[in-house]
Order: C-alpha cells, then sequence, then structure tokens
C-alpha cells in the first residue's frame, strides 16, 4: 500500500461516496474505485460495503480507519515539520511574515489589492505567501514552529454548515472579513439568464462549472445532494467561462466585486449557503496590520 492510497480511503470514509471523493481528490470515480480495490486486495479484506445509502464501512474496515488516521496523522504532522525547516527570508536576514491563504483567496482580485496596500503603507515588510486549503488549515497551523505563529496570518474559506474548520485553539483569534452567498453565472445566450433567481433543485438539473477549489465543490454537494448528484461538467478558474457555455450554469462565491463580463449574467441561489471569509492570527500590531488591509481590499 501508499499514502495516496490511505488518503483517498480516509476520504472515503468522511464522504461515504467514490464520486464525492473523486471531485475532492480532483481524480476520476474510476481511478478512486481502482485504488480502493487495489488497497482492498493487498490487505486481504474488504473495507467497505456498497448499500443504497452510499459506502458503508465493514467492521474490519472501521478497525482499519483508526490506524490509517493515526498513520496520516503522523505523516502530515511530519510533511509539514519538513516543509518549514527552510523557511523563507527577507532580503535584509529577517523572517518574512507569512500569508497562509484559502484558494479562494487567489481566484479573487482581494489579494493582490491587499499586497498593494500593505506593500505601500509597511514598504519594510517581506511576504511568504503559502495556499492551504480551508480543510486542511487547522492542522496547518497547529504543525508551525512555535516562533512562526505571531508572523502568521491564516485567510480561510468557511461555508456556514462548516463551524468546526474556526475550532483551532487560544492563541488564535478569529476576524470576520466578508459573507459571500453562493451566486450562479450563466451566458446571456441561456434561458435561465430571464430569470430574477434560480434554486437548488433547479440547478441540480443543469450542467454545472465551478472554480477547482475543494471547498466550491464540498458546498456544491452540501447544497445538491438531496436532489442527486451534482452534474459538474468542467472546473475552471473564470467566472466569464459562462460566456463561452451557454448551456451551462457557473457557480461562484462572487469574491471579486468586479461584475461578471460582457454576455454574463448573475443571479442568486435560493437557499445559497453562505462563504465565510475569515482572518486568523495571533492578537500581534504585525497580525492586526495585514488583517486591515485585507478587510479594506474587500470593501
Amino acid at each position: 500500500m501508499n499514502i495516496d492510497q490511505i488518503g483517498y480511503f480516509l476520504d472515503l470514509v468522511v464522504t461515504r461516496s467514490i464520486n464525492q471523493s473523486a471531485a475532492r481528490l480532483y481524480l476520476t470515480s474510476q481511478g478512486v474505485s481502482k485504488s480502493l480495490a487495489q488497497l482492498e486486495k493487498e490487505i486481504g479484506f474488504a473495507l467497505f460495503v456498497r448499500t443504497s445509502k452510499g459506502l458503508e464501512l465493514t467492521e474490519e474496515g472501521t478497525r482499519f480507519a483508526r490506524y490509517a488516521e493515526e498513520f496520516w496523522g503522523s505523516y502530515c504532522d511530519f510533511e509539514e515539520k519538513v516543509s518549514h525547516m527552510g523557511r523563507c527570508l527577507d532580503p535584509d536576514g529577517g523572517e518574512a511574515f507569512n500569508i497562509v491563504a484559502a484558494p479562494l483567496f487567489s481566484v479573487s482580485t482581494i489579494m493582490a489589492r491587499a499586497l498593494a496596500d500593505l506593500r505601500e503603507l509597511n514598504g519594510d515588510m517581506t511576504f511568504d505567501i503559502v495556499e492551504v486549503g480551508a480543510f486542511d488549515m487547522g492542522a496547518y497551523a497547529q504543525a508551525l514552529p512555535e516562533e512562526q505563529i505571531t508572523r502568521t496570518v491564516f485567510l480561510s474559506s468557511v461555508p456556514d454548515y462548516r463551524p468546526d474548520l474556526l475550532a483551532w485553539d487560544e492563541r488564535f483569534k478569529v476576524v470576520e472579513l466578508g459573507v459571500f452567498p453562493m451566486k450562479a453565472c450563466v451566458s446571456a445566450l441561456n434561458p435561465l439568464a430571464r430569470r430574477k433567481s434560480i434554486s437548488c433543485e433547479d440547478l441540480a438539473r443543469e450542467m454545472l462549472t465551478c472554480y477547482n477549489e475543494p471547498v466550491l465543490q464540498d458546498v456544491l454537494h452540501h447544497m445538491l445532494d438531496a436532489y442527486g448528484e451534482p452534474r459538474i461538467a468542467s472546473r475552471t478558474s473564470g467566472v466569464n467561462q459562462a460566456a463561452y457555455l451557454p448551456e451551462a450554469v457557473f457557480i461562484t462565491a462572487g469574491l471579486s466585486p468586479n461584475l461578471p463580463g460582457e454576455g454574463v449574467v448573475a443571479m442568486p441561489i435560493r437557499d445559497a449557503v453562505n462563504i465565510h471569509l475569515v482572518a486568523i492570527a495571533c492578537d500581534t500590531e504585525e497580525t492586526a496590520r495585514v488583517i486591515d488591509a485585507f478587510v479594506r481590499a474587500i470593501r
């Protein structure tokens, strides 16, 4: 067995769905199924049984999951500690300030505006920017060397239904930067463009595209699974892709203040999940300056 097989198995323990895990892991459903079959063949027993409600762990699978989780925690701790042994230094030999950002910040214009503001007001600051998924950020923070904690701001994207993603420890203060409801964007040529809003049930019948980002894909499943497996036709990086896919509906959190491009119509989703953008950091003067810059960038 290998590390990837263990990781895929543990994701299946959470989702209980080959298709959902494939979407979260950026794999095909066939690839996840093949990995699971190979793992079961190597260890000599079945880990799951298939039911009408999805995958269910066998008795042996439950025990195996406990061992796998212990191993995975140790492996991740090792990997994170090694990755920070050679942390970034500024040109004058001092330690750079760290910004750990969820991917949703990278696909918006928030990061660029905030950094431009910080460089204008604090020209002596240098930054080491790392992209870490919102689902992995708490573990990443816990693995940071103590001396880096006070020089790090974490920027995360948290869906309404996942407040557990903020349950770190008493060292960190959480500042909400903004709340963004999920929206749908369609080509002006799409018949849906004439609507004022769209429901989750409607979306479940449509071909969808979305950002190639685990949180948004998890949100899509959360909103639509009650109506069947979401039909995610493609994962992309720009809302204006909707202009070139007139038959598809592009799902976005709408973090950037710019309106959709020409030929694209945005509409609210009824009963949509909200994405909370939050900054998480120790309460110091340096972290406060960085967080203030992101507050201004979002406004």
